[in-house]
This record gives C-alpha cells, sequence and structure tokens, in this order.
C-alpha cells in the first residue's frame, strides 16, 4: 500500500509543472492523508515556472488557470490534470476521491 500511495503522490505532484506564478516556485514535501489520519510523507517535488521533478520524472503543463485560491492545471488539449486549493497558511493541498495531497513548502 505505501508504495502505491506514494505512486500517487508522485502523479499528483507531476500535475504541479509549469506553474506560472513564481510564488509556487521552489521544494515541496508530499504527505498523503486519508480520512482522519495524520498525514504520511510519500515524496518531494520541485516546481518551476515550466517544470516540476518528481521521483525521477516530470511532466508539462501548458496552461495554469487561477480562480481565487483555487488553481487548475491544464495539459495539452485543454486536459484538466488537477486542482489544487491554496490555504491560508501557504500549503497546497490536491483532494483526491477518499485522501487529499498535502504539498508543504521547504525553506531551502
Amino acid at each position: 500500500m505505501p508504495h502505491f500511495l506514494r505512486r500517487l503522490a508522485v502523479l499528483s505532484i507531476l500535475a504541479l509543472t509549469g506553474c506560472d506564478d513564481s510564488s509556487l516556485n521552489g521544494a515541496y514535501e508530499a504527505s498523503i492523508q486519508i480520512a482522519d489520519e495524520a498525514p504520511m510523507a510519500v515524496g518531494l517535488a520541485v516546481i518551476m515556472d515550466d517544470r516540476i521533478m518528481a521521483d525521477g520524472q516530470s511532466a508539462a503543463v501548458i496552461e495554469w488557470v487561477r480562480e481565487g485560491t483555487t488553481v487548475t492545471a491544464v495539459g495539452e488539449q485543454g486536459v484538466r490534470l488537477a486542482q489544487f486549493s491554496i490555504m491560508d497558511d501557504g500549503l497546497l493541498v490536491q483532494a483526491l476521491p477518499q485522501s487529499r495531497i498535502i504539498y508543504r513548502k521547504l525553506d531551502l
């Protein structure tokens, strides 16, 4: 199960690629939270203006759409790759059907 959760987190992290908002640039620790359990760290990601890298993989986002505190990654042919909420404390949160991925920016 931890291997599956790590892969799920990596795929979610990859969807952050290409963020036009430079305030999102940086290194992030990704944690998965299932129901009311404590978040469990599953990996690291680096977000740059046009790319994100995680677990030896990278992906491109064609466009970022920001509406209030919600950021949506759009890929080729207008496909929505992922949607994230930006919390007041700076965390990025992606809601999944039975869990959520929490991205905490690291101070380097």
